[in-house]
């Protein structure tokens, strides 16, 4: 099977070595010029066999030989497995083995979607890292958005990302290791009888015994005020009862308390500064409710973490650090045997340093620890925003907030400079992780990042990429455009479906590139094809399409040309519309002949008299057509005769502004008796 170890040094019996007790250990050195009875309950505790033992271990499936040094360099204090099959990985993963997992996407290729989503049902206690060149890393943003990847870490990659990204995993790995932790407790306190614990009363005792022979020495030393501020307090500690609150308030109150104290833990504030951290937080809900199972699973983590960072502390030999975390987990868990155990881990490092010298001069004031102000509050809150990748957003709670508010009271602070500084390299890491994917988000990314100082180099090479991946963009847009243009109208989508036709493709890419390559060439044939389509709109008398369509076409370039003797023609057709729909008197027309209505024989010999009213219809050629009586007195006595004789008149054509038209036209035929 293909599997690298990397041995864990100092791991003493693990690896069946003779290695002495804290011999690779710099926090436990010259351990054995203070022998005591803890000896043999007191073993080194290194780094790696720490991440082991939390299941932080780390497993690469990769063939990539330079991504694989950079881990080993960036992770050189993980337990570290290298394999190159996925069968090989997911038996580590289904074992428990593998706590993370950095899967290269080159060596899954197609299968890293179906990879990714058989590890996702690990997620309760796997912490899954993909790896992927620049130009493929966009397929796998969608797997960071759904929570199924931690992390995704661009090849090549420098070793400072990368060690950065493994301490994001750990960090992610040791907090669901927690999660495990306390719900498999809850689930015991709730299905388990509760029994007497039983302890080793005299390992207790010895514990007991060298825990406070140590820290009395410590006192006398003058150990712990090497390390430890002195807090000052007010002589009068005893706090007044609080008054009865109605039950509103109290729940109001505990879930503001609730809500503080979840974010600060998630914001590492365990138990500073003070009034605002999970420790204090927890507390106080646990006095107004003392029965809160949440708040005091929650202290119970806080404290996990507490020993936790002492421990870090003491393999890092940073013994004040490792002070003050005991002493802030003192406060919660006095009797715990780690607390006891760490104590004395502390007692004898604090042991092996020189014990200072008395001295005449006057003892020096005792330093007290001042308030942390308001720059120093915005400070911390724009770093743990950075840390959480809340760069920009959400409004009113993102560390670029943050970081103006500090600059205003103190820009010339160096932490100041520095916040500013790793906020811009985070700004250019996550514009260059979009870039392929959201070119605008980006390169607003890239804008923040330039309003925060001088353009450093990664920032010039950044915007150069952003650039030609803009104009590639747009040369695709506009190749698309183009197409869609010319695809509408082939199918006769000259002026419509709004937004989507042959005139809106093509005035739109005008208006961004005029001088775009084939466009002249699409105008020239996009106009004879539109004339023809207005033509037929009036054809048919759709006055309202066709004042549309001319309107649009007017604004095309070369438009208006065309469109002009269009709108006159859609002028004299709706003018000829009303002259045949309104009839007028006959004397707007000219009379060029007629002849007299000939008087019935019958109606004249009785001497009867009448008129008839016509209505008719006089053509372009001044003939008479569609003649229809409308009145008559008698009724039906002359009508023929009047319509007889009304079909043989001739008038002169009806002309207006140049254009003939048709004309109706209204008129009386009289039947008179002469000389009566």
């Amino acid at each position: 099977m293909a599997v690298n170890y990397e041995s864990l040094q100092g791991a003493g019996s693990a690896l069946g070595t003779s290695a002495q007790l804290g011999a690779d250990l710099p926090n436990v050195r010259e351990l054995h010029s203070n022998p005591d009875p803890l000896d043999a309950t007191l073993p080194p505790t290194p780094i790696r066999e720490l991440l082991a033992a939390s299941g932080a271990t780390l497993f690469i499936l990769a063939t990539d030989a330079s991504l694989v040094s950079t881990i080993r360099r960036a992770a050189e204090q993980h337990p570290l497995y290298v394999v190159e099959t996925w069968h090989e990985l997911l038996q580590a993963v289904e074992s428990e083995r593998c706590g993370i997992a950095l899967l290269d996407a080159a060596v899954l290729g197609a299968r890293v979607p179906e990879c990714v989503g058989a590890l996702a049902a690990y997620a309760d206690r796997l912490v899954t890292l993909v790896a992927a060149e620049r130009s493929a890393a966009h397929q796998y943003i969608g797997f960071l958005s759904d929570g199924h990847i931690h992390r995704l870490l661009i090849k090549p990659t420098a070793v400072g990302a990368a060690r950065l990204l493994i301490e994001s995993a750990t960090a992610r790995r040791l907090q669901l290791r927690d999660e495990a932790a306390q719900k498999d407790a809850a689930q015991a306190a709730v299905a388990a009888p509760r029994r007497p614990t039983k302890r080793p009363i005299a390992a207790a005792a010895v514990l007991a015994v060298a825990v406070l022979a140590a820290v009395i020495t410590g006192s006398r030393l003058g150990w712990w005020e090497r390390f430890l501020p002195v807090e000052t307090t007010p002589a009068a500690s005893a706090v007044a009862p609080p008054p009865v609150e109605p039950a509103s308030t109290v729940d109001e109150r505990l879930a503001d308390l609730r809500t503080k104290a979840d974010l600060a833990r998630q914001e590492g504030r365990l138990a500073e500064p003070v009034g605002d951290n999970a420790l204090d937080h927890y507390r106080a809900i646990l006095a107004l409710a003392p029965q809160d199972q949440a708040a005091r699973d929650g202290l119970s983590s806080v404290v996990e973490a507490l020993f936790a960072r002492a421990e870090q502390a003491l393999l890092a030999d940073e013994l004040a650090s490792a002070a003050s975390a005991l002493d802030q987990a003192r406060r919660v868990a006095p009797s715990s045997s780690r607390l006891a155990f760490l104590d004395a881990q502390l007692a004898r490092a604090l042991a092996a340093l020189p014990v200072p010298q008395p001295t005449p001069a006057a003892t020096a004031p005792v330093p007290t620890v001042s308030a942390p102000t308001e720059l120093d509050s915005t400070l911390s809150l724009a770093t743990a925003r950075l840390r959480r990748g809340q760069l920009l957003s959400p409004a009113g709670d993102s560390a670029r907030e943050y970081l103006d508010r500090a600059m205003q009271l103190g820009a010339n602070d160096p932490r100041v400079t520095a916040l500013r500084t790793d906020l811009a390299a985070a700004l250019i890491a996550a514009a260059r992780l979009l870039s392929s994917a959201d070119v605008p988000a980006a390169t607003s990314l890239a804008a923040e990042a330039r309003r925060l100082g001088p353009a450093t180099p990664d920032l010039l090479a950044l915007e150069d990429e952003l650039a030609a991946a803009r104009a590639r963009t747009d040369q695709a847009r506009r190749t698309a455009a183009m197409a869609a243009a010319l695809a509408r109208m082939q199918s006769g989508a000259l002026f419509a479906p709004a937004g989507d036709s042959a005139l809106d493709h093509l005035s739109a890419l005008h208006a961004e590139a005029p001088a775009f390559a084939g466009l002249a060439e699409a105008w020239g044939a996009f106009l004879p094809a539109a004339v023809l389509a207005v033509q037929g709109v009036l054809d048919r008398s759709e006055w309202a399409v066709a004042d549309a369509q001319l309107a649009a076409l007017a604004r095309a370039p070369g438009g208006a040309d065309a469109a002009a003797p269009l709108a006159a023609e859609l002028a004299a057709r709706r003018l000829q519309e009303t002259y045949l729909a309104t009839p007028g008197p006959a004397s707007v027309l000219k009379l060029v002949s007629g002849t007299p209505a000939v008087y019935p024989p019958d109606a004249l010999a009785r001497g009867i008299e009448g008129w008839v009213d016509l209505e008719l219809i006089v053509d372009r050629a001044g003939l008479p057509r569609d003649v229809a009586v409308t009145a008559a007195s008698p009724p039906g006595r002359f009508d023929d005769a009047a319509l007889d004789a009304v079909m043989q008149y001739r008038y002169a054509p009806f002309e207006q502004d140049g254009r003939v038209y048709e004309r109706r036209i209204r008129m009386r035929v009289r039947f008179q008796v002469q000389g009566r």
